[in-house]
This record gives structure tokens, sequence and C-alpha cells, in this order.
């Protein structure tokens, strides 16, 4: 039966006892930031150790009682992680003598130290040989010298002492998963511990053990193990965390806080809106948001230009005029009869007159005029529109065939105000041919179905419905209040992770999944989200599923085979 310790409003990772047992350090964030702290094993108030506004990784406790960290709050470049060493009563941490290194662990008299340059160790990439894969070094504290202990061509990291012998988690077994290996620094053999086969063994502890033989706690899938140094037995631990678990309660929430589509509606009444995976409509004035949806359950080739900072147009037909054209007066011929019959296979023209049938009691019966788009040499009639370069949003034509489109902040820098973001306004067929500005600030937008009325919105927070016209004012926002739904946490992680896994089945760009049985992955996977009392947990989950496509080395080519066929 476990027992409540700390509870701060963030997250707490990385517990380690102190090697006299009566104090546990870990990180968590209590003022907002993640720092490490100390708690008596009983109970009481967390001391406060660090309070760099970089993070800290917490490694263990030294030998003489001490912190032993890595951060990269004074190397000067992010993930360029250094060594500490802090007693919890210490002003000023010490920098171990290492230009730069992670994972630390100090053997029992403090003479050696055991690191790794770098870490990948949660990022949760299997089978990794890339060049982030870590060895792991030996430091003599006492003359400065250091030597490379592993030299696998994939991951050796999380040293542990125990005794003369370094225990790490590795993945050069058979099984290709990250196991315990042992590493006797007296004779440099190195031994496989644990064989764990479907799941990556992570965050594993160093403890005394029963006669001080030594044992480590070690997290395998959803569980945790415990592995007896002296004899490699290795025994699942049953816990029992009592408490209400206020994180899985079903709870309300306010979807609109969650907006990330919109679409208004043809008479500009009613705005549909994305929010939470679900679908609903709010009014642009009088009425109640709907919820269409409710959906907490599962539901089971273009060109581009080189130069993408200036916007193009082009005509649908060969024979339709090119807007831009320069004026120029024209003769007009006259056809020959011989050319009417090359317009054969032109679409007639439709009298929207007698598109109506034969009387209002009757079915009515509509006629549409066909559309017909030119495929062949559509490229070459493009037409560059001459507005300043810049980063462009959505483009839309309004119902006077002027050209609609959002200027967006890129990594230009540039302020000027003719160039600032907004939406913008381009008559394709007016003499004075320049950019004209409907809304400054806003680059979201949605235009009716007769392009008279155009819905702006601000970041899913904010909405307003304006004329597709130049030098429209933003007032009578709507409303989304009341958009609250009941949110049941775990009902919604199994959709997300089932999602997730959807997405890679059909996007990922290897159809045949690295040879992965990609089915089996996802029942072995979310047979584990019961295990998850928070959403960073199922975040978790899904990178593990995810890095799972990682395909066992070595590499078969054939996997790729259906890739280079296509």
């Amino acid at each position: 039966m476990a027992s409540l310790l700390a509870a701060p409003t963030g997250e707490e990772a990385l517990p380690r006892f102190s090697p006299d047992g009566k104090s546990i350090a870990f990180v968590g964030n209590y003022e907002g930031n993640e720092d490490i702290y100390t708690i008596p094993t009983d109970g009481g108030p967390a001391k406060r150790i660090t309070y760099h506004p970089s993070a800290e990784l917490l490694c263990d406790w030294t030998f003489d009682g001490k912190l032993l960290y890595s951060s990269d709050a004074h190397a000067g470049l992010g993930r360029q992680a250094q060594l500490f060493v802090r007693g919890v009563d210490d002003p000023l941490p010490q920098r171990l003598a290492v230009p730069y290194g992670t994972n630390g662990a100090m053997n029992g008299d403090g003479s050696f130290l055991a690191y790794t340059p770098h870490s990948h160790d949660y990022r949760t990439w299997k089978r990794y040989r890339g060049g982030m894969a870590s060895d792991i070094w030996l430091l003599n504290l006492k003359s400065n010298e250091s030597k490379q202990i592993t030299d696998f061509e994939g991951t050796d990291s999380l040293p542990m002492w125990h005794g003369t012998t370094v225990y790490y988690i590795t993945d050069a077994g058979p099984e290709h998963r990250h196991n315990i290996w042992a590493y006797d620094s007296k004779t440099t053999e190195r031994r496989q511990v644990t064989k764990f086969s479907d799941d990556d063994c992570k965050f594993p502890s160093m403890g005394p053990g029963v006669d001080g033989k030594g044992e480590i706690i070690v997290q395998n899938g959803s569980g945790l193990h415990l592995v007896n140094l002296d004899n490699g037995a290795t025994t699942p631990v049953q816990i029992i965390v009592p408490g209400d678990r206020p994180k899985i309660r079903p709870r309300n929430v306010d979807a609109a806080e969650f907006i990330t589509g919109s679409s208004m509606s043809p008479n500009a009444k009613r705005i549909a809106v994305e929010a939470r995976g679900d679908i609903w409509t709010v009014p642009a004035k009088n009425g109640s948001p709907r919820n269409l949806t409710r959906s907490n359950e599962d539901t089971g080739t273009t060109f581009i230009y080189a130069n993408t900072q200036i916007l193009m147009v082009m005509p649908l037909r060969a024979d339709v005029k090119k807007p831009l054209l320069p004026e120029s007066d024209e003769e007009s011929w006259q056809k020959e009869d011989t050319d009417k019959k090359l317009d054969t296979d032109k679409p007639k023209e439709i009298d929207s007159d007698k598109a109506i049938g034969k009387d209002k009691g009757a079915d009515k019966k509509v006629e549409f005029k066909p559309f017909a788009i030119e495929v062949d040499g559509i490229e070459a009639r493009a037409i560059q529109v001459h507005v300043k370069q810049g980063t462009f949003g959505r483009v839309a034509v309004n119902d006077k065939d002027q050209l609609v489109y959002a200027r967006t902040k890129g990594r230009t820098g540039d302020d000027d105000a003719t160039a600032g973001t907004g939406i913008k306004l381009f008559d394709l067929a007016g003499k004075d041919k320049k950019e004209q500005s409907i809304v400054d600030g806003k680059a979201q937008f949605d235009l009716t179905d007769d392009g008279k009325k155009i819905l702006v919105m601000d970041s899913g927070k904010s909405a307003w419905i304006i004329d597709a016209a130049p030098s429209q004012k933003l007032e009578d926002a709507i409303s989304f209040s009341g958009m609250n739904v009941m949110v049941e946490p775990r009902v919604e992680w199994r959709q997300v992770l089932r999602d997730a896994w959807r997405v890679e089945r059909d996007f990922f760009y290897d159809p045949n999944m690295h040879g992965v049985d990609w089915h089996a992955v996802y029942v072995r996977y979310s047979g584990m989200l019961d295990d998850c009392v928070s959403r960073r947990d199922v975040s978790f989950l899904i990178r593990e599923m995810i890095s799972e496509l990682k395909p066992i080395p070595p590499i078969d080519p054939t996997i790729y085979s259906s890739l280079a066929d296509a």
C-alpha cells in the first residue's frame, strides 16, 4: 500500500532515497518551475534545493549525502548538460570536472564517477543507432583520468554502482529491448542481467537490497520489477495507490478554450467550430451553442512554386481572360464559320431562367452549368499578383470577384504598415491595382458561400462577422459562452491513443509499417491505458507506441522494397 508524500501542482519525477533512508529527493513543481526538492521519508514539508529557471535532472545521491544532478543552466547552450553536486544546505552547487555530462552516479567511496556525455533517455527512441547514441564513461575523481567503458552502437545509459560493478541500461541483447546489463570495473567484462522481450526497461534505481547484496527497481511496460543482484531473479512489484485520483474523474470543461477550426453558415447566422474533438454551432447574435456530435467515443497532388512569398492567380481554362494584363486597344476579329465546329466540345450555356421545372407544385428540376478546368498548361497561365512579398495564409474570392487573402507575419521581420498582418483585398479587375486592408492584425477567416460576409477568428478565442469589403471594424464579437461539455478522461484517452495509432496506420510513409505488426502493437499499448493516471502518462504511452515502428536491427532492406517499387 503506497503512502502519499508530495502532491505539488505540477508533476513529480525521479524520486531517490538518501543513503540513510531518511529523505527522498525528487523533481517537483511547487513554485511554477521544475526544481529539485527533498522531503522526509515519514512526511513533512518539501525543501527546495535548486532555484535556477533552467530544468535540473536528478541523478542520485552521493556516498556522503549530497545530490548529484545535471543541468544546462551554466553551459551557455541548450542541451549541453553539465554535472553538479550540491548538499541540501549548500548555498551553491559544485560543478564536476567533466566538460559536459548527465546520468551521473558515484561509487561507494566517491572515487569514481560513471556518466554519459549526453542523453536521449526521455525521447522514446527505440533501437536507436544514430549520432546521439550514448556510451558510458568512468572518471577518476582523484586523478581526473577518464575512459569509455561501453562501445555498443546503440544505447548505453543510466549507470548505477554496486560495489565495483556498474549496472546500466542497453539494448545490446538479442531481445533488442532496453535491459539491465553489468560491467565489472576490475575485469572489464560485461554481462546481461535482465531479459525482458516485450517492453523496454525504464528509469532504474539502485538500492541496498537484502544484506547489502543490492537490488534494482525498474519500470517495464506499465509495471515495476525488483531485480535481485545476488541471484538475478526478477520479481513484479504489486502496488496499491489509494486516494481519489482527481485527474481521472469526469469534469466539466469549457470547450470554447479549445476551438481549432471554424466555418460560417451560408446566411452568416451561425458558425460551426471544432472544439475538443466535437463539432459545435454557435449563433452569430441570438441563441445558444449546440454540440452536434458529442463524440466521446471512438467513431471509427499539388504543385509548388520555388518562390512561396508571392501570390499567383491563374485562369482555370485557356479561354478565360487573364485579369492582370495591361490595358491595350485591340481590334476585334470576326470568327469564320468553320470555327463553330471547334466549339462542339465546349460546355453549353444554360439559360438560368429555364432551370426551374414545370410548376411550383411539381418536383423542381435544376440544371447546373458545367464548370470546366483545363489542367494542361495551367502553371504556364499563372500570373504574379503585384503586391508586396510576404507570408500568405488563406486565399478566397468575394462576391465582387475580388481577391481576399491573409497576410501573416513570417520570418522576414518586416513591420511596414503596408506589409503588416491582416486580411487584405485586391481587385483583379479594378484600375487601381493595389492592396487594400479589410481588417488589420487578424489572419484566420472564412467566407460565406455568396462571398458577402467574412468570419474573422482570433486564435479560437474571439470571432466577428464583417462585410467582405475594405476598412472594416471588429465590433459585436460572437459569444462562445455555454460551450460546456462533460469529459471522462479515461474514455477520452482511449480515443486519443486510438487516433494516434490510426494516424500512423494511414499516413506512415511505408505501407508495410517497417514489418511491424501494427495491430498487435495497438492491442499491447491500449492494454496499458488503465494504468495511466494523467494526460502526461498518456502522452508518454503514445510516444512509446509510435517508437515501435523503428525496425529491429540489422535492418532488412526488403522493408523498403514497396517504396522503391512505388
